[in-house]
């Protein structure tokens, strides 16, 4: 009797698991964007010329506080003696890849690729055939 109760207990904590596991983002070293080959090092420039625009672009930013001696209120902080910077940090670039393939998520650093993340299956049309079969350089040769 325990025994079942052992495998019955696993056999649950697998239909938890895996489900899970699919849906999560892995990382990865390298991507196929249509025939080219997409690297972590890689620039901005190379990737564009291999893919053409992502599907969406975000630009990261971060915020710090610096102390001044100055008394005066800077608009952002609100706050005397203090300055309050917002500094871009990265690019995070987005390639719906359509029903057939995982999407996509690029991280860059600067102008360097830094990571590379898979995620769930995508919809519509695919971004990721290669620069000469995304859908945006469609839309502006139809312009």
């Amino acid at each position: 009797m325990p025994k079942n109760i052992l495998l019955a207990g696993l056999a649950c904590a697998f239909l938890i698991i895996i489900p899970l596991s699919a849906s999560s983002q892995t990382s990865q070293s390298a991507w196929r964007c249509g025939d080219a080959l997409i690297q972590i090092g890689d620039t901005k420039a190379s990737v564009l010329t291999k893919c053409g625009e992502p599907t969406i672009k975000t630009i990261t930013t971060e915020s710090y506080r610096k102390k001044t001696n100055s008394k005066k209120t800077n608009s952002k902080s609100k706050r005397p003696g203090t300055d309050e910077k917002t500094v871009q940090t990265g690019e995070e670039w987005f390639y719906n890849c359509g029903p057939d393939a995982f999407n996509s998520y690029l991280t860059f650093k600067g102008k360097k690729l830094t990571l590379i993340e898979l995620n769930e299956y995508g919809s519509g049309e695919s971004y990721c055939k290669g620069a000469d079969e995304n859908p945006n350089l469609k839309k502006s040769k139809e312009k």
